[in-house]
């Protein structure tokens, strides 16, 4: 887009006499059931604003609770053009996710919920049991009349006017309404383009889930920024297939698409050397890597697998972010390769970069330069100053996409998003909570401060334990695990809690199983498994975005609240004997 508008709604209304198609939905992933163009979205979005404002006052908060489709897109725009805060919420699939959703509403104060009329008596009805939802009005925008759109007037917003409030997911804590503003979109949006070098030609294809900030602004927004098409899909018809992922992709010539990292794996694991035979992904350019960390295996098992369909080497593409700073922090081009760099563990425990050798080193994968309109730091987290070259520090982030804080939180919005530098008063950074440095002109990401486990004095980060733990056996489950410690007699243990694979829920042989991942994790790690939890599959707690919840995970274990097919727990006389021949 030329120029820098300052709202997104001046965005997409540039794009209002565009008679090209903007967004197509596929149902089951396969089959097109809806499209827009630009002129048809525009003129819709402007008919749902309308009749918004007869429900809701500037400033109000609306959640939209619709299924994965045309229309929450067109919801979401409404809100814009009716100078509404919206607020993406995952729509409930039964009555367990209301309490959460009631948070929701309870903290950012909501008086309306855009949902599907098929669900409207269902939810209105459900969330009588919740006083959350008292002051709740629901509203279906599939019958709002198109000659609305004649009555529209441009709402009274600038780039400072907060466009949407993006719920964290809690992976480690409880969720916050992230408030993002018209110009935190616009800049986030204009550094996707410069980093991924997308055009007006470029096609999106994406199942990502529009009430994520990831498949929001990184797919549906960042292309109707530079004017693109974009088809959608759900996420269930990825996970049931991954296949329709790629076919999507080569069927309408894709250039650009984004998933986290388990999304790859899964297309390495789940499609089949026959099915690979009708893929052609020769024109993929971008494959954005994010939302969850980036293993140099996934990158490089994709990237070998699916090249025998035309995928190139530099087309896998690293990006970190976060809710905070609007989405993209560091982003690699689509003309370089991922940079995989390879580290000495016992540095690394010391929070020192040590560059080894590949065979003894552990393997990071940077994620790309840092938007130039940002400014990053990688401080100590605990005096607050910047770290020296070499060091591991949390990354902080000042900029034009740092949001403007929490909803109805001034005090954590103080903390986290306007910190100081020791021996400053520039209130202005961001503290991302994520650990990481700075190599080669890239960003790497080693891991949550909060996640960081201290074993014996060391550090160590459970991503990485986890990696191990679910390639020690063929039983278990990939991205379906969670590693922890609890405390016991002063010392701190390690647990660790394991899905498996549904066929062999019934037909496991849970010692061979159990001692397989003691043995990996003391070879590799030099720990001493304290207790390992094998649950049924897809049972682990996990946000609605689909990380894992450790926080949650460790609070279910110590409840007895785990889905338990098998367990396994060191013998304490055994104990002292074991800890002492590791340290020894």
């Amino acid at each position: 887009m030329s120029g820098r508008l300052e709202t997104f709604v001046e965005v997409l209304r540039a794009q209002a006499d565009n008679s090209a198609l903007a967004y197509t939905f596929l149902n089951n992933g396969e089959d097109e059931v809806a499209s827009l163009t630009y002129e048809q979205l525009d003129k819709r979005v402007r008919a749902t604003a309308v009749a918004l404002t007869q429900k809701a006052a500037p400033g109000d908060r609306v959640l939209i609770l619709l299924p994965q489709g045309l229309d929450y897109v067109v919801a979401f725009y409404a809100c814009l053009y009716a100078g509404l805060v919206a607020v993406p919420v995952y729509p409930p699939k039964n009555g367990r996710y209301f309490p959460r959703m009631g948070a929701i509403v309870a903290d950012s104060g909501s008086t309306l919920a855009i949902v599907a009329a098929a669900k409207k008596d269902q939810y209105a009805a459900e969330a009588t049991a919740y006083p959350e939802f008292s002051q709740l009005s629901w509203v279906d925008i599939e019958s709002d009349p198109i000659i609305l759109a004649k009555a529209w007037k441009a709402p009274e917003i600038s780039g400072a006017t907060i466009a949407f409030l993006q719920y964290t997911s809690g992976s480690t804590g409880v969720p916050k309404g992230v408030m993002v503003s018209h110009k935190n979109l616009v800049s986030n949006c204009a550094w996707i383009q410069t980093a991924a070098r997308t055009t007006q030609q470029m096609v999106t294809v994406s199942w990502l889930p529009l009430f994520h900030d990831l498949g929001l602004i990184g797919i549906v927004l960042h292309s109707a920024f530079v004017g693109g098409k974009c088809v959608l899909m759900s996420p269930a018809a990825f996970i049931q297939k991954p296949l329709r992922w790629l076919q999507a992709i080569t069927r309408y010539h894709a250039s650009y698409s984004a998933a986290p990292n388990f999304a790859y794996d899964l297309c390495v694991s789940k499609i089949t050397d026959q099915q690979m035979a009708g893929l052609e992904l020769s024109h993929w350019r971008v494959a954005m890597n994010a939302a969850e960390p980036v293993h140099a295996q996934t990158v490089q098992q994709f990237g070998q697998r699916f090249a025998k369909v035309g995928l190139a080497r530099e087309t896998m593409c690293p990006w970190y972010g976060l809710a905070e700073d609007t989405l993209i922090v560091s982003a690699n081009g689509p003309d370089q390769a991922a940079l995989i760099q390879y580290l000495d563990p016992a540095a690394l425990e010391q929070s020192a970069v040590v560059l080894s050798d590949p065979k003894q080193g552990k393997a990071l994968v940077g994620c790309g330069a840092v938007n130039p309109e940002d400014d990053v730091k990688i401080v100590d987290p605990e005096q607050c100053i910047p770290c020296g070259e070499g060091e591991i520090g949390e990354i902080w982030v000042a900029g034009s996409s740092v949001a403007q804080g929490y909803w109805q939180k001034p005090e954590q919005t103080k903390a986290e998003l306007q910190a100081s530098l020791m021996a400053t008063t520039d209130a202005k950074w961001l503290r991302t909570g994520d650990l990481g440095f700075i190599l080669k002109n890239q960003l790497f990401i080693v891991g949550r401060m909060k996640d960081v486990l201290v074993i014996r004095g060391q550090n160590y980060y459970p991503q990485d334990i986890e990696r191990v733990v679910e390639q020690s056996h063929f039983a278990l489950r990939a991205a379906g695990n969670a590693v922890f410690v609890v405390e016991q007699g002063g010392n701190a243990q390690l647990v660790v809690v394991q899905e498996l694979e549904r066929q062999y829920l019934k037909n496991i042989d849970a010692a061979e199983i159990c001692a397989d991942i003691r043995e990996v994790v003391a070879e590799l790690f030099e720990l001493q498994v304290h207790a390992i939890v094998l649950i049924k599959t897809m049972s682990i707690p996990k946000t609605s975005s689909g990380k894992i919840q450790r926080k949650g995970c460790k609070a279910a274990f110590i409840a007895g609240e785990l889905k338990v097919v098998d367990q396994w727990q060191v013998d304490v006389a055994e104990l002292g004997a074991q800890e002492a021949l590791l340290a020894g």
